[in-house]
């Protein structure tokens, strides 16, 4: 199980932050990858789902996003993600105002399957990429929500 953390602080009040990361029409801004969304009109609600698709190294992903847990007061998301041909991933956001600017911190479990020695190498530069794209997908949601309190 491969699990990246990261934290940005956005200087914008917890308010802007929630108006573009619950708007479903900002995802495709904010996930650098992600090509196709299509959530359901109770996204990010707990137990809705989004047709996703989604680049990866090497390939494109199609699937489904479910919401499992939505508390918009304390402004944390939990929901996962199933993709054809891949493992399931785990996604956790948690988003921590404080005079003024808003602390987003991110957690994401995925697995790669294969050998170990055989493509160390492989899973290595997998890892490397997702951590990239999800520090663009946090530096996305930073120029979205500064842009509009500055």
């Amino acid at each position: 199980m491969t699990v990246v953390n990261k934290t940005l602080v956005i200087n914008a009040p917890l308010d802007v932050v929630r108006s573009y990361y619950a708007d479903q029409r900002y995802a495709r801004q904010i996930y650098q990858n992600v090509y196709l969304w299509e959530p359901d009109e109770e996204w990010p609600n707990a137990g809705a789902t989004a047709k996703i698709g989604f680049k990866t190294p090497g390939m494109n992903v199609e699937g489904t996003s479910t919401s499992q847990e939505y508390e918009p007061q304390l402004m944390r998301h939990v929901y996962r993600v199933d993709g054809k041909g891949v493992e399931p991933s785990h996604w956790e956001w948690s988003f921590k105002e404080m005079d003024g600017q808003t602390t987003v911190d991110v957690q994401v479990e995925y697995h790669i399957p294969g050998s170990i020695l055989g493509q160390a190498l492989d899973k290595l530069f997998v890892e490397r990429q997702n951590a990239r794209l999800l520090q663009q997908s946090l530096d996305n949601l930073k120029a979205l929500a500064e842009g509009s309190a500055g």
